[in-house]
């Protein structure tokens, strides 16, 4: 009889230690609000957490140069309200959601971006992709 009685509380504590794991979440929500920062957004400067990247097109030249066309970050990009603040790095005027940066980067280093501008600042940055990028 007092094994049966063992038997039944073991098996009631190990379902009632498993409801509880269940329930209770483990990891805890303020851990995903406190992510490292990983970068900012160059048009709008809004902080990147882990997951969150940059909108951008490249195009190599060949053994020269690669020219990154930014877009911008999902934030810039999505957010539906009027006070945006999407501007250019180079020259400050402000940038609506279609339009770009332009970004150099040599062959050898492509992680290394040296930001030129817009197409106002930086019109050479766009000769032959007019009608691609505004």
């Amino acid at each position: 009889m007092s094994n049966e009685i063992l038997i039944l509380l073991g098996i009631l504590l190990g379902l009632f230690s498993f409801l509880l794991w269940f329930i209770i979440d483990i990891n805890p929500k303020d851990k995903i609000l406190n992510d490292h920062i990983r970068g900012y957004c160059p048009l709008c400067g809004h902080p990147l957490k882990k997951g969150e990247r940059i909108r951008s097109d490249q195009i190599e030249t060949p053994k020269v140069e690669i020219k990154t066309f930014i877009k911008g970050c999902p934030f810039c990009l999505t957010s539906k309200s009027e006070i945006k603040k999407r501007k250019c790095p180079v020259c400050k005027n402000h940038l609506k959601t279609d339009q770009t940066i332009v970004a150099i980067s040599s062959v050898d280093d492509p992680k290394k971006l040296s930001i030129k501008g817009c197409k106002k600042c930086y019109p050479e940055g766009y000769l032959g992709y007019e009608s691609k990028y505004k």
